[in-house]
């Protein structure tokens, strides 16, 4: 563990020589390091206070003072370093742990529980985040945690073919091919009534409401209520179930109404999670003045896959997926069974920026001809998207995302071309 944090920075502080007064300032900085990582906490702190005095912005100097102040005296000062440190790298999920660590000896649970989160969505399934997620365990035992959250995002978003409903799904009356600028706000509110060591049972609410300038008719408006319940089998193990209904709306008329169970496994181990998958869905849809046979696609879809999260370094990680749906309607040349591929990768940028980028491919075979072309289809839609995100603070974010995608159809009809341009604010409570 000490590794995994000190040899960044041990190894950053050594770059930093070129930029410090002479060389005894940089032996200061280095031996001061050097002793901190050797839990020689008090001889480290008087040499790091000298090399504070001598460059008090020093992110590294200021960082291992406080690591080591919070062993031994973890006061204000302690907290004072480490967050100086943090507004040069904050999006450094060392200094996050540390932090954490800071608050949760100081008895502060919601503050030290943020910080956290915060290791444990900067660094997913490096070993400090299993480290992070055994205090979140720690605080829940102390008070039953925090009973409720709380998020939201709003933005716009630039859609340059307008086709799809809230879950991504092509609408049945084909694609509008038309371009337009819409407000996006989603509201997602959870509570949990039980929670222990082992199981957690929680009940949620999302609201999701998109508002476009000219084509009104593919306005969304959709509302999502999930109950779920998780059983940690051991530290490295757990099921989860989740049921949920969804309402959605089309352009102020109703469009569907669905019931999904989906059962899951969590695995972790050294080389990172694993997620098995299953999720039944049955969809009632409705049909309006818009889609007068959007029943028509009325059944039930099983999908099956699984996930694996790969940490390469502590703020690095890549993932891939791979998923098999199959689905199931009213009218057979509706029917098919699809296999969807995807990999990802997140890693930090200059500025404290991260940058999320993946790239998936869905390949999707229908049954039966489809008795207005003449023809059975077969899909191969390519997906690639990239987004930035700035990080303001444990609880508030700002992302830039791209997404292009494009399918090639063995019924020319359904041939497209995609891109979305998205500006949201993310907060979360």
């Amino acid at each position: 563990m000490k590794n995994i944090i000190f040899a960044p920075f041990f190894a950053s502080a050594l770059l930093l020589a070129p930029l410090l007064a002479n060389a005894g300032e940089v032996e200061d900085l280095v031996n001061g390091i050097a002793l901190v990582q050797q839990g020689k906490y008090d001889s480290g702190i008087k040499i790091l206070h000298r090399a504070v005095e001598l460059d008090p912005e020093n992110a590294d100097a200021n960082y291992y003072l406080g690591m080591a102040l919070n062993r031994t005296a973890p006061d204000k000062t302690a907290e004072s370093h480490l967050k100086r440190s943090l507004m040069v790298n904050p999006l450094n999920p060392g200094l996050n742990y540390e932090l954490g660590i800071h608050y949760f000896q100081k008895d502060v649970k919601a503050e030290a529980a943020d910080y956290f989160e915060q290791v444990i969505e900067l660094a997913p399934g490096s070993e400090m985040a299993s480290k992070s997620a055994e205090y979140l365990r720690k605080i829940n035992e102390k008070s039953q945690g925090k009973r409720w959250d709380l998020s939201i995002f709003l933005g716009g978003q630039y859609d340059s073919n307008v086709m799809l409903n809230g879950r991504g799904m092509p609408l049945p009356g084909g694609y509008s091919g038309k371009s337009d600028w819409s407000a996006l706000t989603n509201l997602r509110a959870s509570y949990t009534p039980l929670k222990s060591e082992q199981t957690e049972i929680g009940i949620g609410y999302s609201f999701y409401q998109s508002l476009h300038n000219k084509l009104y008719n593919f306005d969304i408006t959709q509302n999502l209520v999930d109950l779920s319940a998780t059983y940690a089998i051991d530290s490295n193990t757990t099921v989860k179930g989740v049921y949920s209904f969804e309402y959605l709306l089309l352009g102020g008329n109703d469009y569907d109404f669905a019931h999904s169970l989906a059962p899951s496994l969590v695995m972790k181990n050294s080389m990172g999670t694993t997620t098995f998958d299953y999720r039944f869905r049955n969809t009632s849809y409705r049909n309006s003045e818009q889609f007068l046979t959007n029943s028509d696609r009325n059944g039930y879809n099983n999908l099956a896959g699984i996930s694996h999260i790969l940490p390469i370094s502590d703020s690095v990680a890549i993932w891939g997926l791979y998923n098999f749906d199959s689905e199931r309607t009213n009218r057979r040349e509706w029917d098919y069974v699809g296999n969807r591929f995807l990999a990802g990768l997140r890693a930090p940028l200059p500025f404290t920026l991260v940058a999320d980028l993946s790239a998936e491919i869905y390949l999707k075979d229908y049954r039966v001809n489809d008795p207005a072309y003449a023809a059975t289809r077969h899909d191969n839609q390519q997906t690639f998207s990239a987004t930035v995100t700035k990080y303001l603070s444990a609880n508030y974010s700002i992302s830039l995302s791209e997404v292009l995608s494009k399918n090639k159809c063995t019924i020319p009809e359904f041939e497209y071309e995609r891109s979305i341009t998205s500006l949201l604010f993310n907060a979360k409570f």
